[in-house]
């Protein structure tokens, strides 16, 4: 039978996604390597110079390298910033993407909306996406409503599955693949069951979710290459709906035949079960008022 949390202490748990590189990617080392790029061009045009002169090169002469290189040089070089900051950012992205790997479990339960996560500069045009600024306040309102005891349950689980995948074919195992894999969807939807028994107030439950994913968005500047309104996003009711028909789209499948939903009451409980259905209207319901 699940349990629900009772306890909504803000210690309780800590942040599954971490900012390891920000230090190294918007301080000291992401200037270095920044100042390297212009120095690196202008040291080349320098090379070239000095390489095709017989007499070498004046005062005078590396003065005018210098005037032709902020004239002629300044868009290709705003480019190349541009191309470095977002190389930046994509690292940053992949490292936290990486370092996930380590909480399979969180991956797993992330993957069911990232589509709803932009591309570049997709966040402007408005179309209801998330940003992924969400993703650290998202996986401690989760670990709140399921419970810390239950969610290190669902993580050492998840773990010892992704032990014994590599150990029986370690060269061909690919991350994604746990994606497809049932074991571990069903520990997501066995959390999402036992979340689903804190939506008794629907309203109370939304606002709340709100308020404390907004409460912890990661910077902004992280996620920049979202789109310029990155800054100001916050999350929103019809974001945070589309974000739950996503997750639990799989049991929503399910419960629509009769044997699918003898097996939620089965696997989860009655109670959990009708929970399960109570959300589903409720989500279905919103989702047809924002289309």
């Amino acid at each position: 039978m699940l349990q629900t949390a009772n306890v909504f202490s803000e210690d309780e748990g800590q942040l599954m996604v971490e900012n390891p590189m920000v230090s190294r990617m918007m301080g000291a080392d992401a200037s270095d390597e920044l100042a390297k790029l212009v120095l690196d061009e202008f040291s080349f045009k320098i090379r070239a110079a000095a390489e095709s002169s017989k007499e070498g090169l004046s005062a005078r002469d590396i003065e005018g390298l210098i005037d032709d290189f902020m004239q002629k040089g300044r868009d290709k070089t705003l480019v190349n910033f541009q191309q470095k900051f977002e190389e930046i950012l994509r690292e940053h992205e992949r490292d936290i993407w990486d370092r996930t790997r380590t909480r399979p479990f969180e991956r797993v339960l992330i993957q069911r909306f990232c589509h709803l996560f932009p591309s570049e500069g997709e966040l402007d045009k408005g179309n209801g996406l998330i940003s992924r600024r969400l993703i650290p306040g998202f996986l401690k309102t989760m670990e709140q409503m399921v419970g810390f005891e239950q969610c290190e349950r669902f993580r050492r689980d998840t773990e010892d599955l992704i032990t014994r995948l590599k150990k029986d074919d370690e060269d061909h195992f690919r991350w994604y693949d746990i994606y497809d894999i049932r074991t571990a969807n069903g520990l997501v939807d066995e959390a999402l069951a036992t979340a689903a028994l804190t939506f008794d107030a629907f309203e109370k439950r939304i606002t709340w979710l709100l308020f404390s994913v907004n409460a912890q968005l990661v910077t902004a500047e992280y996620y920049a290459f979202e789109g310029e309104t990155v800054n100001s996003w916050k999350l929103d009711r019809p974001g945070l709906i589309a974000m739950l028909d996503a997750l639990y789209a799989p049991l929503a499948k399910q419960a629509k035949k009769a044997a699918g939903r003898t097996e939620i009451e089965r696997r989860y409980g009655m109670r959990a079960a009708a929970a399960i259905g109570h959300l589903l209207m409720r989500i279905e319901a919103e989702m047809k008022k924002s289309a």
